[in-house]
């Protein structure tokens, strides 16, 4: 079930943000205006650097299990990064760090890139290393995979001030999501070894052979959506004392 949960929560935020910044599905090319030609190129970029940042997870020794916290906080800046990045170059949409405009010509490959980019190796610097998992080693070679990721977008595209106002607007972009979420909790320690010794009947107790709570922290992080983490929260178990329901099926 924690398996589950996990997957389910990547998929969940990757899905929610990659959405907002995907176009919608363009006809042949051969029949597209040059604002069309500019969004299917955007497109792509972005699906590669979903794609890439789903290996600097894996890179980082943070996926496909070990921490899915950190690793859909990182997926969703970063995809809001390119979001707005994109949004200030051709706005259609409400911007949710960065609220600005820059020149409609700007090339959005390069501001993908560069919004992609400058969420990622910052965050990934920032992985805690008190997590037996997460070794520098790893760090080091999950940001030296989206460095040269980034090296190789830009030297794709010819050196032109389009590719230099792209990759401003990314960079803006990427700085404002950073600053937002710079105080929203997702800090340390995440490792609690002061597990309750009360082990009466109801009453929390560390899993058998792991004596810690992991993660405690990020039951108090600022949602990315939500006013508050607690608007959907469940209702408490039943108590011991209670008396199961019986469910009856018929035949």
């Amino acid at each position: 079930m924690r398996c589950v949960m996990r997957i389910q929560l990547r998929v969940i935020l990757v899905m929610a943000f990659a959405a907002g910044v995907l176009t919608q599905t363009l006809g042949p090319r051969t029949a597209l205006s040059r604002d069309a030609l500019a969004a299917t190129a955007s497109s792509d970029a972005v699906i590669v650097w979903n794609a890439h940042a789903g290996e600097a997870a894996m890179k980082a020794c943070i996926a496909p299990l070990d921490d899915p916290f950190h690793e859909s906080r990182m997926y969703a800046m970063m995809h809001i990064a390119i979001h707005d990045a994109l949004n200030a170059i051709d706005r259609r949409f409400q911007p949710y760090a960065f609220d600005k405009r820059v020149e409609p010509g700007a090339s959005t490959e390069a501001a993908v890139a560069a919004a992609a980019r400058d969420v990622l190796v910052p965050l990934l610097g920032q992985l805690p290393r008190e997590l037996p998992f997460i070794t520098q080693a790893c760090i080091d070679a999950s940001v030296a995979g989206v460095e040269g990721a980034y090296t190789a977008a830009l030297e794709a595209l010819p050196d032109s001030p389009a590719k230099a106002q792209g990759i401003a607007a990314g960079q803006d972009a990427a700085a404002a999501i950073l600053a937002r979420r710079a105080t929203d909790g997702a800090v340390g320690p995440f490792l609690n070894s002061s597990c309750p010794q009360d082990t009466s009947p109801g009453k929390y107790q560390c899993t058998p052979e792991r004596p810690f709570v992991a993660f405690e922290v990020w039951g108090k992080v600022t949602p990315f959506v939500l006013q508050d983490s607690t608007q959907f929260r469940p209702g408490p178990p039943y108590a011991v004392t209670e008396k199961p329901i019986r469910l009856t099926t018929t035949k």
